[in-house]
């Protein structure tokens, strides 16, 4: 697969991004009703150590309910969140691959949550919840990763990536420190809303 190769086999992004690497790529497949594939991307950038968990938009036909399921619903201690987008951060969260992101996500030094359109409005709702505090609350809980000592990952693809290990020393929580959308539809819970204003 194209991205699961070391970055000189890919020389545009060595090109228009010099000082980022491709860390990890995920394609959570789930079903509820309709197939959905979400490719998920983490990218590193070498100079700060800074991480950009990128979501991607709607990819498929069956994607679409994600969108229009227009009704309200609880999520992470905010009581009104898109149910569309919600479901697609909680069944993220509830697979087997959030723990290797997790993982790495602990030895960002930063993270910064990318996405367009359906992909934005998960960075809002996974933002929000990561950056809420309610470390009590079940759905955090699935989220949460411990930052560790922010360290250079290796590249996907390449031979350092095979020798990589666990998560790093334990830390404080994680945390979104940048929060960059394109086309993001409302997540509609002010409180959530109001969070993603003093991020961006």
């Amino acid at each position: 697969m194209y991205l699961r190769q070391p970055r000189k086999h890919h020389p545009e992004m060595a090109e228009k991004l010099p000082d980022w690497r491709l860390i990890d790529r995920h394609v959570f497949e789930w079903t509820s009703g309709a197939y959905d594939d979400d490719p998920i991307l983490l990218a590193q950038n070498s100079q700060n150590l800074d991480c950009a968990l990128v979501f991607t938009g709607t990819n498929t036909f069956g994607e679409l309910g994600s969108s229009v399921k227009q009704h309200l619903t609880g999520y992470c201690g905010f009581d009104k969140v898109h149910a569309g987008y919600r479901d697609e951060i909680w069944q993220l969260s509830d697979h087997s691959i959030w723990k290797k992101i997790t993982d790495k996500l602990a030895k960002c030094n930063r993270v910064i949550c990318v996405g367009h359109s359906l992909g934005g409005a998960m960075c809002d709702v996974f933002s929000g919840c990561i950056n809420s505090g309610h470390t009590s609350d079940p759905d955090y809980q699935k989220l949460v990763w411990y930052q560790g000592t922010p360290e250079l990952m290796p590249e996907i693809g390449s031979a350092e990536e095979e020798a990589a290990l666990g998560a790093g020393p334990a830390g404080g929580l994680g945390t979104i420190h940048a929060l960059y959308t394109y086309g993001t539809p409302a997540v509609a819970d002010p409180p959530l809303q109001a969070m993603r204003r003093s991020m961006c």
